[in-house]
């Protein structure tokens, strides 16, 4: 384990720094009180190793300076041999000078050939001196780019250089002037009841929640990610830690819903019989998703399907997938990567057919859900997957070794967090054209209205972790966040969706501005929201904002009232027991105050809520007058958790806990019935508030 404390000679750090600003890492921090943080001298070692720099990642004592001195040569020596950076953007289409790196000495001809997206070529040459190339070379009669990829071809004598431009808008798609007060529900798809699921909710319980959405005026139904998952050896059913960021979970599958059901007699038999039912009826009535033990039954069936597919598909059905593999040419690598742990050939096929032909469907069930007439999709983009996944397996060259990446501490975790997930390393996303992302947002945003970009602080640094340290011991490393700004924006306008950012945590200077510059709408959350000693104990709703009560790290408005956090922190030993007794004091104390001040102001705004006679009723008012604060507000879209609605207590997940928690298993307590109900009732409510909902709904 890595120490905090600074073993090494006061002589080695300046040139460590230097080294580590020529790889973008930083030495220091702010954490989320403002305070300075120096990131250990061993952590910032191990940091720049994983980069790929000359160092070794564990400093002995004594090591000499000429060490360091000779590595930050190397690197000096690398980035001067780049003729031009690797990527390039253009905003609104607008080239800037291309800066080029020529010797110092006499005049170079200079040739530049752009390649557009679309197979168009635009040339340039001319002789130019040293000086003038670093300025910035003329790019006069190129006009304007069409909005794409473009790549950009760069000869200087015997030099020779290659770039990726982005051409992209300035800002991310917004439905007409960005004006619409839209208002949604958000649920794990996984805990979603209906007579017909099978332990969990599918995606046709999803399409009925939508349909129930929509009847009521709202214009979004959001969910956690939906990507693939592990969910039999290694068994991680977190929706964060996903297999690949660019294929869907078969988990979610409505097997009903799939052509072949209709005519597969086998898989319908297996299905109907007393033992699986039997079985099914058990899962469907647990109060936690037993992951493994649905996929069983459900794999059986979705086998079955794909044998009838392949002994009795027609023209039309057989070369509907082979228009789908065309268009996702990754596909068959991740079919035959989860085929990999099977011992024998013939399995492998098997297990390779399945997941090629689970895919398919996903991505038929996926459509059917963002056609136009319904509420578009709120989906969710994690910042990583899982270290074993098909990602880091594909692009091995993206990923670091030896580190993950977190957060560090904050008010809510005195000791930091550790995701468990390899960072991506920007060099390599960019000599790749950041080709990864486009392809992760692409995915996503074919069927999505809204995507929220899970901690978007991300695209401007993130925080590695090395292996075998703690997390308060990690550093800080930057990311091109303009260039990922680029891509966000195109794929955004291409596929029209609206983009949102979980900017929640340590949120460093200068984010908010690029999203609000970039057309990224923030998150604003009520929980986090609350001014204990300030005279209005809530604060104003902003208008660019994706509002909502709480988050699936956090428990319920009703679990909140009731210092239900607290008591998960004491459990946990982030508190101790007399801690939390005047934690939970004051947290009785501030309810009251915020209740009676919500109160007061519905009343002021000639808002009707139910009479208060119970504890629950209490609860009840609080979370419709909470909900009419967020209704009233100018923000962009308002999304209500179906927990907040059914008055749970319990959080869909407890960070930095483990097995020992029922994290990202517990299903919502009401029936589809009760859900029905109460999405009719706040639709109501939103709508006496003035947030009607828009009814252009539908995907991308």
């Amino acid at each position: 384990m890595l120490s905090q404390k600074n073993t090494h000679p006061q002589s080695l750090l300046p040139p460590l720094d230097e080294l580590a600003a020529l790889y973008g890492v930083n030495t220091r921090y702010r954490d989320s009180k403002g305070r300075w943080c120096q990131s250990p001298p061993e952590s910032v070692r191990a940091v720049l190793s994983a980069m790929g720099a000359e160092v070794e990642a564990e400093l002995e004592q004594g090591a000499p300076r000429a060490r360091l001195q000779a590595a930050i040569g190397a690197r000096r020596a690398e980035l001067d041999a780049r003729l031009v950076e690797p990527v390039l953007v253009a905003w609104d289409g607008i080239m800037q000078p291309i800066v080029v790196r020529l010797p110092v000495r006499g005049d170079s001809k200079v040739e530049l050939i752009l390649t557009l997206e679309g197979g168009e070529r635009r040339q340039w040459s001319g002789a130019v001196s040293a000086s003038e190339a670093r300025g910035g070379l003329p790019r006069s009669g190129w006009g304007l780019l069409p909005f794409g990829y473009h790549q950009l071809y760069v000869r200087a004598g015997s030099s020779v250089g290659e770039a990726t431009v982005i051409s992209a808008p300035r800002r991310c798609w917004a439905p007409g002037q960005g004006d619409v007060r839209e208002w949604g529900v958000f649920a794990p798809l996984y805990a979603l009841r209906s007579e017909r699921d099978w332990g969990a909710g599918d995606l046709a319980d999803l399409e009925s929640l939508g349909d129930a959405v929509g009847a009521a005026g709202g214009s979004a139904v959001g969910v956690l990610p939906l990507l693939a998952a592990f969910l039999n050896e290694p068994f991680e059913p977190a929706p964060y830690r996903p297999v690949s960021r660019l294929f869907w979970n078969e988990f979610y599958l409505a097997v009903d819903r799939i052509a072949e059901w209709e005519r597969c007699s086998e898989a319908r038999d297996l299905w109907a019989a007393t033992d699986t039912q039997a079985q099914i009826a058990r899962l469907r009535a647990r109060d936690l998703v037993a992951y493994n033990e649905t996929m069983a039954v459900k794999r059986q069936v979705l086998e079955r399907l794909e044998r009838c597919f392949r002994e009795g598909a027609g023209q039309e059905r057989t070369q509907a997938l082979a228009d789908y593999v065309r268009f996702h040419p990754d596909v068959s690598d991740y079919a035959a990567f989860r085929a990999r742990p099977e011992v024998s050939r013939d399995r492998r096929e098997e297990v390779r057919r399945y997941h090629l032909y689970c895919q398919w469907q996903m991505e038929q069930q996926m459509d059917r859900l963002a056609r136009p007439q319904r509420p578009g999709l709120f989906l969710d983009l994690p910042v990583g997957v899982h270290p074993e996944g098909f990602d880091t397996w594909r692009w091995p060259e993206l990923f670091a070794g030896r580190v993950s990446f977190g957060a560090p501490p904050d008010t809510f975790f005195a000791k930091g967090q550790d995701w468990d997930s390899r960072p991506l390393r920007p060099e390599n996303m960019r000599a790749q054209g950041h080709r990864y992302f486009a392809q992760c947002l692409r995915h996503h945003m074919r069927h999505a209205r809204y995507l929220r970009v899970d901690h978007v602080m991300a695209l401007h640094r993130l925080f590695w972790i090395p292996e075998g340290a703690d997390a308060v011991d990690g550093v800080y490393v930057d990311y091109p966040a303009e260039e990922l700004y680029a891509v966000l924006c195109l794929e955004s306008w291409r596929n029209r969706t609206v983009v949102a950012g979980e900017d929640l945590g340590t949120v460093p200077a200068g984010v908010r501005a690029s999203m609000r510059r970039h057309g990224v709408l923030s998150t604003w959350v009520l929980q986090a929201s609350i001014r204990p000693r300030a005279a209005d104990p809530l604060r104003a709703v902003p208008r660019h904002v994706v509002a909502s009560l709480g988050t699936h790290d956090m428990v319920p408005l009703a679990g909140f009232s009731r210092g239900g956090d607290i008591d998960a922190r004491l459990r946990t030993g982030q508190v101790d027991a007399a801690g939390a007794r005047r934690e939970a004091a004051a947290r009785h104390r501030l309810m009251g105050r915020l209740s009676a001040w919500l109160q007061a102001w519905t009343a002021a705004s000639d808002i009707k809520l139910p009479t208060v006679d119970s504890e629950r009723d209490a609860e009840e008012s609080l979370l419709q007058a909470s909900l009419a604060y967020l209704a009233s507000s100018p923000a962009a879209l308002v999304m209500i958790n179906l927990d907040d609605l059914l008055l749970e207590t319990e959080p869909q997940n407890l960070p930095g806990t483990g097995a020992e928690e029922p994290n990202w298993r517990r299903r919502l307590r009401g029936t589809q019935g009760h859900v029905h109900m109460a999405i009719v009732r706040v639709g109501s409510l939103l709508a006496s508030c003035g947030r009607p909902g828009s009814r252009e709904a539908g995907g991308g």
